[in-house]
């Protein structure tokens, strides 16, 4: 059994280790946290990380962590991180990392783990203008300023335009390790095939093997690789903060004396200030009045070139902003030419077999003077219309400029507005929708021969029902339709019994009760309809004979005038069982009385037709 003060040394040693672990537990979070922090990444290593710390701090994505883009979410990719730091640490202390440092980051995460955890390519549709100032060196600073529309488009059910890139599954292999020279792309299809394209020239030792070895997915930083340490040129900083008034662009030749005093590169900060610091003394002696009259101004100036020498001079590590390779364009770079223009579809031939390098398949000019940028009004309503693309695709009937390749229906009224129709008004209601019907070009009231190729769904687009209709001086329908569905089984042109006129020609039934009411002509009425064929009365050369204007008409179309009546006619005393022959006893020279005898109208009544009358 353990003595009082050996139980008392053991709990004060398991006490003091419990303790010791929650402090280096603490510990551990503390320096991890540390290490994590853009204090960790970009000043503890001043030196080697001085240039990417500072424009990272004026950059858009100056809110944003270190760690959030470089490391990302999870712990696989934070203990890679600190495994991948070990040889850096080494670097450091023996002063023997590259100046500058080398991009594009070998192991850098994909950008689909990081970017887009803010950025969504699926939401990136339609267009967006992108204006360039720019000013000139001479005394004035003339400002210039363009605009380019720029095809950002995206999605991914159907990808297109710029981010049909990463919307789509785009695979490349380069040649060189700043990935400029790119000899292999494959996108891989709907249906899991792969469309390659080649650079023949520098594609030749690529086997399959070595494509499936070296290919990499493209994604947002295959372009975007300079989207926060951005190393922009005096130029163009100059040329920002003209435009932003944080350099009052009135004072004589300021562009001409920021651009001496930063470009080229200085050897050392210390001396861009110096050049910086003469330009007050250049407007004292070149120009004194407005030295005197706008020394603040000229001091503003004087501060924001200064700031614009620290995102510039970096001597110590040899970076400049022709150091490294922005492929997010085409101006100073390859970029998008890295592909386009370049590369050709394998197996394929012809001009098209090289990959697009239209410069209006990603973006276009926009004028900013409005006087020479006539929009097209659109001439008619768009409600219940939301496919613009329909009649104005590049095959459509009405095509739109080759300028407008690949439009999204929803980016149509960002420029063109409805200004509203001017056609003429329906005069008549729209019981039927077959428009061309009456008015096609050889229609009872034709439309003009530039409707020609226009169809029945769209007139309503143009033309609406008016509040005055035109009545219709038409032949009306003189019997009755009930039953008869078919007009053209009678009026069927010129082969009908009642041919129609030339200009119905196309008509079908549906339209007839549009134009033609119905007003019955009344007909002789009849006797009961259940006793055979009308023909055998009435022939030209029966008892009754009908009209010789009824000579086409066949029976079927007999009621369509004359309705059935009830005769008041005599019954029949007797059963008729066996009893065929009626004028065997009730003709003119009968045995029977004079009773019992036919009238003298009935002398040409033949025994089928007595039933018809009499029952």
């Amino acid at each position: 059994m353990l003595s009082k003060k050996l139980r008392t040394k053991l709990f004060l040693l398991i006490f003091g280790g419990a303790i010791s672990l929650v402090l280096l537990t603490i510990g551990v979070y503390q320096m991890l946290n540390f290490m994590d922090s853009n204090a960790f990444c970009g000043k503890l290593c001043h030196t080697v990380m001085n240039p990417e710390y500072t424009t990272y701090q004026s950059s858009p994505h100056s809110r944003v962590s270190c760690v959030t883009c470089h490391v990302g979410k999870g712990v696989d990719f934070l203990v890679k991180s600190k495994i991948r730091g070990i040889p850096q640490i080494y670097y450091t202390l023996t002063g023997t990392y590259p100046r500058p440092i080398t991009t594009p980051v070998s192991n850098l995460r994909p950008a689909r783990d990081t970017c887009e955890e803010c950025h969504r390519p699926e939401k990136f549709v339609g267009d967006a203008i992108k204006f360039y100032t720019a000013y000139a060196t001479d005394e004035n600073n003339t400002k210039t300023v363009s605009a380019q529309a720029l095809r950002i488009g995206g999605g991914t059910s159907v990808p297109q335009d710029i981010h049909w890139h990463i919307g789509s599954q785009v695979w490349y292999v380069a040649t060189d390790d700043q990935l400029q020279n790119i000899a292999w792309v494959g996108v891989t299809n709907a249906d899991g095939a792969t469309t390659e394209w080649v650079d023949s020239t520098a594609a030749v030792n690529l086997t399959p093997d070595a494509i499936q070895k070296e290919k990499r997915l493209m994604d947002c930083i295959d372009c975007h690789n300079r989207a926060t340490h951005v190393f922009y040129s005096p130029e163009e900083l100059i040329d920002n903060a003209l435009s932003e008034g944080t350099i009052d662009a009135t004072l004589p030749y300021i562009k001409a004396q920021g651009m001496s005093a930063l470009d080229p590169v200085n050897s050392s900060l210390q001396a861009a200030d110096q050049k910086i610091d003469a330009i007050r003394t250049y407007y004292q002696t070149n120009y004194p009045a407005v030295s005197a009259q706008k020394s603040g101004s000229i001091s503003a100036a004087i501060t924001e070139l200064k700031r614009i020498a620290e995102l510039t001079t970096f001597p110590e590590m040899n970076v400049s902003w022709k150091t490294h390779i922005d492929n997010s364009g085409h101006q100073q770079y390859p970029g998008c030419f890295r592909c386009h223009g370049k590369l050709v579809q394998k197996g394929a031939t012809g001009a098209t077999s090289v990959v697009d390098a239209r410069c209006n398949l990603c973006h276009y000019p926009v004028s900013l003077n409005a006087e020479q940028l006539p929009i097209v009004t659109i001439p008619h309503k768009i409600t219940g219309f939301t496919d613009c693309l329909s009649c104005h695709g590049k095959t459509a009937a009405w095509p739109v400029s080759s300028t407008h390749d690949g439009r999204p229906n929803d980016g149509c009224t960002g420029c063109h507005q409805v200004s509203g129709s001017t056609a003429p008004e329906i005069p008549h209601s729209l019981q039927i929708a077959e428009c061309s019907s009456c008015h096609g070009l050889t229609g009872i009231k034709p439309y003009p021969a530039n409707h020609a190729a226009y169809n029945d769904t769209i007139c309503a687009l143009c033309h609406s029902v008016g509040a005055t209709h035109v009545p219709l001086t038409t032949i009306s329908i003189p019997h009755n339709t009930q039953g008869f569905a078919d007009c053209l089984s009678c009026h069927n042109g010129a082969t009908g019994k009642w041919p129609v006129s030339a200009t119905h020609v196309g008509r079908t039934n549906a339209t007839c009760t549009v134009c033609h009411e119905v007003k019955v002509n009344v007909g002789l009425a009849m006797h009961r309809t259940d006793v055979g064929s009308c023909a055998t009365c009435h022939n030209p050369a029966a008892s009754w004979p009908y009209p010789s204007s009824h000579a086409t008409y066949t029976e079927d179309i007999c009621s369509l005038c004359h309705n059935a009546n009830t005769i008041n006619a005599r019954t029949i005393p007797h059963s008729l069982s066996g009893r065929s022959n009626c004028l065997f006893c009730h003709g003119a020279g009968s045995r029977e009385d004079d009773a019992a005898r036919v009238p003298s109208s009935h002398s040409s009544y033949t025994n089928v037709v007595c039933t018809v009358c009499h029952r």
